[in-house]
């Protein structure tokens, strides 16, 4: 199976990607590296001794996401690209709900486009909120 992680370079995408890569499926990373390093895909690729294409991108760009979907022609996608910090959200919630809700669109929008409708999304498992009770 032919697999895109978008954040595939942060730690959980980069340990996705060598399960991954471990059961056999082609991968492929889309990364804006705005919470990553792309020097862990080489140590990803050391790790494996498999090749990573990556393309650095953010996926709220239509024209980057139909470049990775028409070059790669992923049968599924795991997407972890999205913003995480809890405190900085409550800092910056446009910024935060652009990059997670407004990307996400765009990349099942691309996806939808080229037929592709296997995705994994990957929630910070956050909760927000004053509970009423723990």
């Amino acid at each position: 199976m032919r697999v895109l992680v978008t954040g595939g370079a942060g730690y959980i995408g980069s340990h996705t990607l060598l399960e991954l890569m471990a059961q056999g499926h082609e991968v492929m990373v889309l990364d804006d590296y705005s919470n990553a390093n792309p020097e862990v895909l080489t140590r990803v690729r050391a790790l494996s001794n498999r090749p990573v294409p990556d393309m650095r991108g953010d996926v709220r760009d239509a024209r980057a996401l139909d470049q990775v979907m028409a070059d790669f022609a992923p049968d599924a996608v795991i997407h972890f690209a999205g913003l995480k910090a809890v405190g900085e959200s409550a800092i910056k919630p446009v910024e935060y709900y652009d990059v997670n809700i407004t990307g996400t669109l765009c990349l099942l929008a691309a996806m939808d486009r080229v037929g592709c409708q296997a995705v994994i999304f990957s929630s910070s498992a956050t909760v927000y909120g004053e509970p009423v009770y723990l």
